[in-house]
């Protein structure tokens, strides 16, 4: 899931141990809220009956943030084996911190000592086709996949038709809409009429003009409108010789992006700037955001408080012009654990357990974790998931009760849900350099818009400083754009 607050790299990894239990009061993408220090461990035990003797009595799961190990904390720790701690192992995500420790960890788990073996890690939609064609995976066997979204089974297939990962998470995503603006820009505030004014590109691009004659921004940023086009990305970044070349919908976006920059209709920043943040407030002047239900539980959590600068109950959900997903988090089983049916009957669990899905999918009385250490806090979060379990996800959907507390009683779930059905994920189309992609490019082409250190970038100077960025993680990689 995704990364959504961009952590400090800290020099030094530091292992802490803290202990807990599953009964402790207290209590997140992007795909990214990462915490701020490398090398975390979050421990915890669980309470159900004795786990295999020929098995490990750790469970190491390695993580960027702490949002998968409170949904374990508050939901699932039932279901370990008494006898099994659980240590989540946590690197932020920014800079690529995760995975190069997370890489360094798993070269060397099949020759490491049983307390230190990683047993299963996290992987991002951004990044999966990285770990899924990596032997430091494993290939999972007797998992019920049969009510699971597909394209949250295909983007965990390996080339070989093996499954190598699971979610308990989708992610369809769609537009998060400021109800009061959009009845002054579109002349409507209910949620089936907001989705047929905006229910194609055309009609959302002319609504951003008439969004700007009154006064209001369209979206909170030019960069997240990408996520929406990378979601139906048919061709990869590079081709079968290592060298880059933007894919089509590239192209799209690119164009859109400069004419919502001349006529000011978005801001010039990236994902989770300050501004874009700031807008979703009381005195916001955005009429739209783009996400699925990890953006808007965790990046606009100070909007739907019921503060005094808040906006909770003036927003809706929507699909918007195009049905896509954004992000998503899964767990694959590590090369060289020493808990191979403790790992399976967690993957099985994360898909097909009912029990934990409608609980993390409800997401309220989370335990939440300090991002400083891990450590669990006497903090209530609520953070609920988009279940992948198709069965669970309807059944969701069809229950008028439901529904994201900061919706005033719409039942998002319908609509994503809807969405969720749509979803396809294209295993050619993914490399495994996406991350810098789909983020580090788009952070590099808005440089020609946003000002930093008093001045803007050219074009050519925006394709240096991401080129930059790739010959970082792809040293090989051949240009001729």
């Amino acid at each position: 899931m995704k990364k959504r607050i961009l952590a400090a790299m800290i020099a030094a990894a530091t292992v802490l141990s803290l202990a807990g239990c599953k009964d402790e009061t207290g209590s997140s993408g992007d795909s990214g809220n990462s915490s701020s220090n490398a090398g975390n461990s979050g421990t915890t035990s669980g309470d159900s009956s004795g786990s295999s003797a020929d098995e490990g009595k750790k469970l190491r799961i390695a993580c960027w943030n702490y949002e998968m190990a409170e949904w374990f904390d508050t939901y699932y720790m039932d279901k370990i084996p008494s006898d099994v701690t659980v240590e989540w192992v946590q690197f932020p995500n920014a800079d690529g911190v995760y995975q190069q420790n997370l890489d360094r960890l798993l070269q060397e788990n099949e020759d490491a000592s049983a307390d230190d073996k990683i047993d299963i890690f996290l992987a991002e939609a951004d990044y999966i086709q990285k770990y899924k064609e990596s032997d430091v995976s494993i290939a999972l066997t007797g998992i019920d996949t049969s009510n699971t979204y597909k394209y949250v089974i295909d983007a965990a297939t390996d080339s070989t038709g093996a499954l190598k990962g699971v979610s308990p998470q989708a992610t369809p995503s769609g537009m998060i809409v400021r109800k009061s603006i959009a009845k002054e820009v579109l002349g409507t505030d209910d949620p089936d009429g907001i989705q047929e004014a905006l229910s194609d590109w055309n009609k959302y691009n002319a609504a951003a003009k008439t969004a700007k004659d009154k006064g209001y921004l369209m979206t909170g940023s030019i960069t997240t409108l990408w996520r929406v086009y990378a979601a139906g990305q048919t061709e990869p970044w590079l081709d079968s010789n290592n060298n880059f070349k933007p894919v089509p919908e590239f192209y799209t976006w690119y164009e859109q992006a400069k004419d919502f920059m001349a006529n000011g209709y978005s801001i010039a920043d990236g994902n989770w700037g300050d501004e874009v943040t700031n807008n979703m407030m009381k005195d916001g002047k955005c009429l739209s955001y783009i996400g699925p239900m990890w953006y808007y539980a965790f990046n606009m959590t100070k909007a739907f408080d019921n503060g005094e600068n808040g906006s909770s109950g003036d927003w809706c959900f929507i699909q918007g012009p195009q049905a896509h997903y954004w992000g998503g988090t899964w767990l694959l089983g590590a090369k060289g654990t020493d808990n191979p049916t403790l790992v399976n009957q967690i993957m099985n669990d994360m898909l097909n357990d009912e029990d934990f899905l409608n609980k993390a999918a409800d997401g309220h009385g989370i335990k939440k974790r300090s991002e400083t250490d891990g450590s669990i806090t006497n903090e209530d979060k609520y953070n609920p998931l988009f279940p992948s379990n198709k069965k669970v996800a309807d059944a969701l959907a069809a229950d008028s009760s439901k529904g994201f507390e900061g919706f005033d009683g719409q039942n998002d779930y319908a609509i994503q849900a809807k969405i969720a059905d749509g979803i396809t994920w294209a295993p050619n189309a993914h490399t495994a350099f996406d991350q810098t992609f789909n983020e580090g490019l788009f952070d590099s082409m808005i440089l020609q818009w946003k000002v930093v250190d008093g001045k803007t970038k050219t074009e050519d100077e925006c394709w240096a400083d991401f080129y930059e960025k790739l010959n970082k993680v792809n040293p090989t990689a051949t240009h001729n754009f």
